[in-house]
């Protein structure tokens, strides 16, 4: 491989050329947000994703605010290194600024992140078989697999959901409510991901994070 190392460098040159002249319109950021916002609609609900939406315009500094402390925050755009990819005055970052891009991208995750939370609430109630705002259906095994597949808990996990009581946090063990807001953490991380994507190496197979395998993934990642 090491003889064909111009070759991959040439590729990968047409590939961020290519990208970089499919997001060059000023309106991608529109179609960004048309595009995140139905999909955060299809995974937890038309009446959870409206609530995300309010979440983020009630205070949109504050949003954001707590978006970048908890990391998903321009998550996409740090995850793909666009100011590594073109050149140094025109690279990807500034052109995802230009393009509203990047402010898309953080709009749909706080939304999608508020709008997760809200609806793994719901599915946490049909859980202990508490009674819930919204019908969710009584078939336990169908949140059980609900919580695996959207928000990758594992059984352990799902358990201690199922077995704590709903009750304030003051009045859990410390252990416990430690445990739980990890639990919650990971909801929201898994919320935006789920609904928006990932494109960190751990969520991708490793052929995709190559030196060979990255140029030709680009739309992918």
């Amino acid at each position: 491989l090491a003889d064909n190392r111009p070759v991959w460098k040439w590729v990968g040159r047409f590939t961020n050329l290519s990208a970089m002249t499919g997001l060059s319109s000023p309106l991608s950021g529109i179609k960004n947000t048309l595009i995140g916002i139905p999909r955060a609609a299809g995974d937890f609900g038309f009446i959870n994703t409206a609530r995300g939406i309010g979440h983020f315009f009630s205070n949109p500094l504050e949003a954001r605010r707590i978006a970048r402390e908890k990391g998903y925050l321009d998550y996409g755009s740090r995850t793909l290194q666009l100011d590594l990819i073109g050149p140094e005055n025109f690279n990807m970052k500034r052109l995802f600024n230009f393009n509203l891009m990047a402010t898309t991208e953080g709009f749909n995750r706080i939304v999608s992140a508020h709008a997760g939370r809200l609806y793994f609430n719901q599915a946490k109630a049909v859980l202990r078989g508490e009674p819930g705002m919204f019908r969710m259906g009584t078939n336990k095994k169908r949140m059980r697999r609900l919580m695996e597949d959207l928000y990758k808990l594992n059984k352990s996990e799902i358990d201690l959901i199922e077995s704590t009581k709903q009750e304030s946090p003051h009045e859990r063990p410390p252990e416990l409510q430690k445990q739980l807001d990890a639990i919650h953490q990971k909801v929201e991380h898994y919320s935006h991901l789920s609904s928006q994507g990932g494109t960190s190496a751990v969520m991708l197979p490793l052929w995709m994070s190559s030196k060979e395998g990255r140029p030709l993934t680009l739309f992918q990642r």
